[in-house]
């Protein structure tokens, strides 16, 4: 089982949680899960690949909202939580493939996604496709 990590970040109008694992929020919460794969040209999934999240904050100022690394088929899956019961922000995503594999990084902006409150939250697919260095 993979750990998506969190780290704990706030801006003048919304605080966000940090987490690791469970954690129990007292109020409504507000969430996305993402998930695609990452793959190279010829379809083939890239073990090992990292993926780092931004929402909420100007997305070159600071670490990552949250991480995830995708499994031997490419496959990530991570579930972004906040305050709130119906948020939208500005997703950005970059998945790079694992060190010395000679593969350039991709990034991808998804304005407007929504988080939602509630026991079953949105999702998001974005699937990459790793090109390699030049």
């Amino acid at each position: 089982m993979r750990r998506v990590t969190c780290a704990l970040a706030a801006t003048a109008a919304l605080a966000l949680a940090a987490c690791e694992g469970d954690q129990i929020i007292d109020g409504e919460i507000a969430s996305v899960t993402v998930y695609g794969s990452v793959t190279n040209a010829a379809s083939e999934p890239i073990d090992g690949a990292v993926l780092r999240f931004w929402i909420f904050w100007t997305f070159e100022d600071g670490p990552p909202y949250a991480s995830d690394t995708a499994d031997a088929s490419g496959a990530y899956h991570a579930q972004l939580t906040t305050w709130g019961s119906r948020t939208v922000v500005d997703l950005r995503i970059i998945a790079e493939g694992p060190e010395e594999s000679g593969f350039r990084p991709d990034t991808v902006l998804r304005e407007g996604v929504v988080l939602n409150g509630g026991d079953v939250p949105d999702s998001v697919r974005v699937d990459f496709v790793l090109q390699p260095a030049p």
